[in-house]
């Protein structure tokens, strides 16, 4: 480049064009094969993309059904589940004694969302012995002061095991604590 008068020579302006066409050339495919290539690359391909992932929303909806299958169960269902262990009461015999469908009992215990009614949620909390009103806000059914109370206490419980019989020693005392809190 000629600094002397700011001014470029014409060898120079040709040579920088020449740089800047291989430079382009190499950004833009040169043949067919090579635009079907970037056109796969790039996802602008004519073809239309498959059923089962055409539709975002879709595909986020099932990815979110994967995740709640591959999840944990609900803290109330898990607590439901301690809580029948702790007290060696099977499923069929709440279920009997309560007038409550097995199939619903065993659904809310295994469910990855809390599906349990107020109206169940409330029998079972008196076949326990416990206070419905704090139960139902355990099982995520009203907005109470208890609900911020049994925190701490269902975190643990709730990500136990849910067989009583394998608790650690610290998971049956937070356990214990918040069936304190529910009476």
């Amino acid at each position: 480049m000629n600094l002397q008068n700011d001014r470029l020579s014409t060898s120079e302006v040709e040579r920088a064009i020449r740089d800047t066409n291989a430079a382009i050339d190499d950004l833009f495919p040169q043949t067919e094969e090579a635009v079907r290539d970037m056109e796969i690359m790039l996802g602008t391909t004519e073809h239309e993309l498959p059923e089962s992932i055409a539709d975002a929303d879709e595909v986020l909806r099932r990815i979110e059904d994967r995740v709640r299958q591959s999840s944990t169960p609900s803290e109330f269902g898990n607590f439901l589940k301690l809580l029948r262990t702790k007290k060696k009461v099977s499923l069929e015999k709440l279920a009997n004694d309560t007038d409550l469908d097995p199939e619903d009992i065993h659904e809310i215990e295994t469910s990855h969302e809390n599906i349990a009614s107020p109206m169940t949620v409330s029998v079972i909390a008196r076949y326990f012995k416990l206070q419905p009103k704090k139960v139902q806000a355990l099982a995520g059914l009203s907005r109470s002061k208890e609900e911020a109370d049994c925190g701490p206490s269902l975190r643990i419980a709730a990500c136990a095991d849910p067989n009583f019989d394998s608790l650690t020693k610290e998971e049956r005392q937070a356990f214990q604590d918040l069936i304190k809190q529910l009476k």
